[in-house]
């Protein structure tokens, strides 16, 4: 077989297993410690009594010294300046407070021959003073010549959790915000003149739109977390269908552009119709964005065996290389800081409705389409 043909791009030959075993004794015979330091986090070898007896390069970076000398004994809690580790009677792990510390209860589980995966909330001591530190750390069993060691391995997620407060409370209080303006305007559209009314409710609309996009973008970073919380009930695919079409009359983005609804099957289905409308209006935009003025965007649906199968089509191509990538998150042939549409559907159906996301792209028209089971998703 020519060495090109089977493969679409990296070189698909293997090497022999005699060469594997070689590359595996050759790798054995080096030290641990260069094998360590190839890592990028703090690695640390404790002994039974959850001493450092061996680090890695980065954990030398961590503590910014030269070499882990005057550390070799300690523990972790001594090490990286914990505030309680002179709360108990034997330093670090044996205070009161070390029973709720996640790096103690993961060094134990190793000791113990167990995996451990830990949080770990510290206040220490640090250059600047009191710091606070969310470590995510790892405990593994470890024996050598009989002895039982856990190779500790510790990384810092403080950054990940500070940016998950933060955007837990700019959403609570934008929403509130957007949300009262919304209400005024609505009062203010209906008691307004003649001659205001139809301004304001033009203004109301778009602030509903903004309110939209809001809620998508918070759910959609609950979904990457894993909080978010399908609430499921009966619902008539043709009515979403209807809600979805009318989510884009007056929109700017549907400006000299049409919606058509053409299929709109009378199933009933088991599904979150707040996910499903963000999943079409997505597959929507996506349409309405890809074709020029005065064409035509088709959505419709149709009954199939044990589902229901949505879609939405509109006439153009897609590139083989876009094609490949369509789905992937901040890909998108529109741009830069662009591309959470295609991968949201993709996120929302297989994840959280239980249902499957494909496109085609063949004579000169894209159809991207969602399939869900009439029972709804089967939820963990």
């Amino acid at each position: 077989m020519d060495s090109c043909a089977d493969t679409y791009f990296a070189p698909a030959a293997r090497a022999p297993r005699e060469e594997i075993l070689r590359s595996r004794e050759a790798v054995a015979r080096q030290s641990c410690q260069h094998l360590a330091d190839a890592l990028p986090h703090p690695v640390m070898v404790l002994n039974r009594c959850r001493q450092l007896v061996f680090g890695n390069r980065a954990l030398c970076v961590l503590l910014n010294q030269e070499d882990l000398a005057s550390n070799l004994g300690r523990r972790p809690g001594e090490i990286f300046g914990c505030i309680h580790v002179a709360a108990g009677p034997g330093g670090c792990g044996t205070s009161e407070f070390c029973r709720e510390c996640g790096s103690v209860r993961a060094i134990l589980g190793g000791l113990a021959g167990r995996v451990e995966v830990q949080e770990c909330r510290m206040l220490r001591t640090g250059d600047r003073g009191l710091e606070a530190l969310d470590l995510q750390v790892h405990s593994v069993p470890f024996a050598v010549d009989g002895e039982d060691y856990t190779v500790f391995s510790v990384l810092d997620v403080s950054h990940e959790k500070r940016r998950r407060v933060l955007e837990r409370i700019f959403f609570h209080d934008i929403l509130n915000t957007a949300g009262g303006v919304c209400g005024i305007l609505s009062i203010l559209s209906d008691e307004a003149p003649a001659e205001l009314a139809r301004d304001l409710n033009e203004l109301h609309i778009s602030m509903e739109y903004l309110l939209e996009e809001i809620h998508s973008q918070r759910d959609l970073l609950a979904a990457e977390h894993g909080d978010l919380a399908p609430r499921l009930q009966d619902v008539l695919a043709g009515d979403i269908l209807e809600r979805a079409a009318q989510r884009f009359a007056g929109h700017p983005i549907a400006s000299r552009r049409t919606v058509e609804l053409a299929g709109c099957p009378e199933v009933r289905l088991v599904s979150d119709p707040v996910l499903l409308g963000r999943i079409l209006v997505n597959m929507i935009k996506n349409a309405l964005e890809a074709v020029p003025p005065g064409v035509t965007v088709t959505l419709g649906g149709e009954a199939v065996e044990g589902g229901v199968r949505f879609y939405v089509r509109n006439p153009g191509r897609m590139e083989v290389s876009a094609a490949r990538q369509v789905f992937k998150r901040s890909f998108s042939t529109k741009g830069r800081d662009r591309g959470l549409g295609t991968y949201s559907m993709l996120l929302l159906a297989e994840r959280y409705l239980g249902g499957a996301v494909d496109f085609t792209a063949a004579n000169g028209m894209v159809e991207f389409s969602l399939r869900l089971p009439l029972a709804g998703p089967s939820l963990k």
